[in-house]
């Protein structure tokens, strides 16, 4: 029992290190685009699609708590509103068949690109542009 508790952790810290590594990749965060989009299931689609809407949904809460603005998170919440996670996925999956050039764009820059959802600065949290 020990000894698998201690593999386990080993496991894990391995993980945690090799995650850390392609954070700090090039000097700035780790973002999905088209290139990882492609190789990604159908699953691990809506996960991100999922995962993006719940920390939007926590950024903007807690931004309204304390008066701060969480334009980019107001924005995606405004998405996942308008669009089923499912419609979403097909609208990137989409977005990249029709421009196999643009593979180095974000997941996020493809959901937001025609968003008039995106608050001004100064504005408070959730509020959007018009």
């Amino acid at each position: 029992m020990k000894k698998a508790t201690i593999i386990t952790l080993i496991l894990l810290g391995v993980l945690c290190l090799a995650t850390g590594s392609l954070a700090v990749e090039k000097g700035k965060g780790f973002f999905w685009n088209g290139t990882h989009w492609a190789k990604s299931s159908l699953d691990g689609k809506l996960g991100y699609i999922w995962g993006i809407s719940n920390l939007a949904d926590e950024e903007v809460a807690g931004a309204a708590k304390v008066g701060k603005v969480a334009c980019l998170s107001a924005a995606v919440q405004k998405e996942m509103e308008a669009n089923s996670a499912m419609k979403l996925v097909e609208d990137i999956d989409k977005f990249y068949r029709d421009n196999p050039g643009m593979t180095s764009k974000t997941v996020l820059e493809v959901i937001l690109r025609n968003s008039k959802l995106v608050c001004t600065p100064g504005s408070p949290a959730g509020a959007t542009k018009k």
